[in-house]
C-alpha cells in the first residue's frame, strides 16, 4: 500500500514548525510592541500631569467663591484665563493619542477631562445660571463632542459624570450664600438643581459610576431643600 499521499511534503513540516530563530524574532517585535505601548502611556500620563496643574489652580480660584460669594463677579474673571492655558495642554494630549485609539487609552485622562468639565460648568453657572452643554464644554477647549471613530474626544459619560459634581458644590454655595446674608441665589440653586435632578431621571442608568454619582444629587437636592424651607419659615424668602 503506497502511504506517499498521507505524509505531507517536508516544506509543509517546516512551515508548521516554528524555528529558534523565528520565535526569536517573533518576541522581539511583541516587546517593540509592548515598549511603544508603554511609551505612550508615559506620554499622556504626563500630559495629564500637567493638565492637573492648571487645573488645580483654576480651582483653587473657584473655591474663593464660597468664603465671599458676594465677590462672584470677581471670582468669574480671575478663573476665566485658564481656559485659554488648558487649550493648547488639550490640543497636545489629543495629539499624542494614536489615532483610533481613544478609547484604548482613555484611562490615562479622563479624570482630568471629567475635573475639566466640572470646574467649567461651575464657572458658567456662576456667569449664566444656567448647565452648560456637552458641545459648548467641548468648544471651550477646540475638541471634538463625537469620538465615534475612536478620535480624541470630550466623552459624554465623563460631561455626565462632571456634571454630577455641580449639585454638591452648588448645595455648599447655598449655605455659604445665607451665612453671608445673600436669600435670593438659594432660590436660584433650588430651581436649577431640582430641574437638573428631573433631567437626570429622564436617563435609564443601570448600577455604575454614573448611577452612584446620581444618587448623590438626590442628597444634594435634599440640603438646599431644607435651606429653602428655613428661609421660607423665616419669611426671608419672600423679602427678597
Amino acid at each position: 500500500m503506497d502511504t506517499t499521499a498521507d505524509v505531507p511534503p517536508s516544506s509543509q513540516v517546516a512551515d508548521g514548525l516554528l524555528s529558534t530563530e523565528n520565535a526569536l524574532s517573533m518576541f522581539t517585535s511583541y516587546a517593540e510592541s509592548l515598549h511603544q505601548t508603554e511609551q505612550v502611556w508615559k506620554t499622556l500620563h504626563e500630559h495629564a500631569k500637567a493638565l492637573d496643574d492648571v487645573l488645580r489652580a483654576q480651582l483653587a480660584v473657584l473655591q474663593q467663591v464660597h468664603s465671599a460669594p458676594q465677590e462672584t463677579t470677581a471670582v468669574v474673571e480671575r478663573a476665566l484665563p485658564f481656559i485659554a492655558q488648558l487649550t493648547p495642554l488639550f490640543a497636545a494630549l489629543a495629539a499624542a493619542v494614536p489615532a483610533g485609539s481613544f478609547y484604548r487609552y482613555r484611562d490615562a485622562f479622563k479624570t482630568q477631562c471629567s475635573q475639566f468639565v466640572f470646574q467649567a460648568a461651575f464657572l458658567h453657572w456662576l456667569q449664566t445660571g444656567q448647565l452648560i452643554t456637552h458641545q459648548a464644554t467641548a468648544d471651550l477647549i477646540s475638541v471634538s463632542s463625537n469620538g465615534d471613530d475612536g478620535s480624541f474626544s470630550l466623552a459624554v459619560e465623563d460631561y455626565l459624570l462632571a456634571v454630577c459634581q455641580l449639585p454638591p458644590e452648588l448645595a455648599r454655595l447655598c449655605m455659604n450664600c445665607v451665612t453671608a446674608g445673600d436669600f435670593v441665589t438659594p432660590l436660584k440653586i433650588s430651581k436649577f438643581v431640582n430641574e437638573l435632578f428631573c433631567g437626570f431621571q429622564q436617563l435609564n442608568l443601570k448600577n455604575d459610576a454614573l448611577r452612584r454619582k446620581y444618587d448623590g444629587i438626590k442628597y444634594a437636592v435634599k440640603r438646599i431643600e431644607e435651606v429653602v424651607y428655613d428661609l421660607t419659615l423665616r419669611g426671608l424668602a419672600k423679602s427678597q
